[in-house]
């Protein structure tokens, strides 16, 4: 029974996708978060910058709101560390996920530093336009920084969720990568509709209006 209730939703939103497209389909052109950075402190720079100039504020306290959302690093010794880790968070999420984790790795010698995946920290109606190749982008260019800004380190990479999802393909395409930390990565889903994503990604809107959902602050 459950097999065949499962063949008629499919069915079912197979005919009405045509339509739905149609009325919903758009293509959006945006501005995203800044890439293409020289060196980790100008990455921080132009992306704190880029979250105050387009964020959907929440509070009086606009610069505790950034604090929270932007890039960090963490760096206990004065020694040029031996080996860095780069944490990249979840989808919808921040940096802020490793608010925890990173002092206590730092305290284990780490270099440990933070990405922002563009899309977030500004406003939900952001993620509309943005593609993975963007999340891929900033994991590569902030391993490359790392690799330069400090010689003969040891790179880690870790990840929540779709964050662990990013660290894990770039470590398979990069044997150079030491290990990884990944927290409740998104590697399989629990769900048979997932065949729908490519198709309901191209929507501008979906049931709700993103502007009717705000991050957290």
């Amino acid at each position: 029974m459950l097999k065949k209730i499962n063949l008629f939703c499919k069915s079912y939103l197979l005919l009405i996708l045509p339509a739905l497209i149609l009325l919903n389909c758009t293509k959006v052109k945006q501005e995203t978060a800044p890439l293409g950075q020289s060196s980790f402190e100008q990455y921080q720079t132009e992306t704190i910058n880029w979250i105050e100039n387009n964020r959907d504020f929440q509070t009086e306290n606009r610069e505790e709101e950034i604090f929270l959302n932007a890039p960090g690093e963490w760096l206990l010794s004065k020694d040029s560390p031996k080996k860095g880790i780069i944490l990249v968070h979840g989808l919808g999420t921040s940096p802020w996920d490793f608010v925890d984790i990173a002092p206590v790795l730092a305290e284990n010698g780490f270099l440990v530093r933070t990405v922002l995946l563009a899309g977030h920290s500004t406003k939900p109606a952001d993620l509309i336009a943005i593609t993975v190749d963007e999340w891929r982008q900033v994991i590569s260019e902030q391993v490359a920084i790392l690799s330069k800004e400090i010689v003969d380190v040891d790179i880690y990479l870790g990840g929540f969720s779709t964050g662990g999802n990013l660290v894990l393909e770039y470590a398979i395409e990069h044997p150079e990568i030491k290990g990884l930390l990944l927290f409740a990565p998104a590697i399989k889903l629990s769900t048979s509709f997932d065949f729908m994503a490519p198709f309901l990604s191209k929507f501008r809107k979906w049931f709700i209006s993103p502007e009717k959902y705000r991050y957290p602050a």
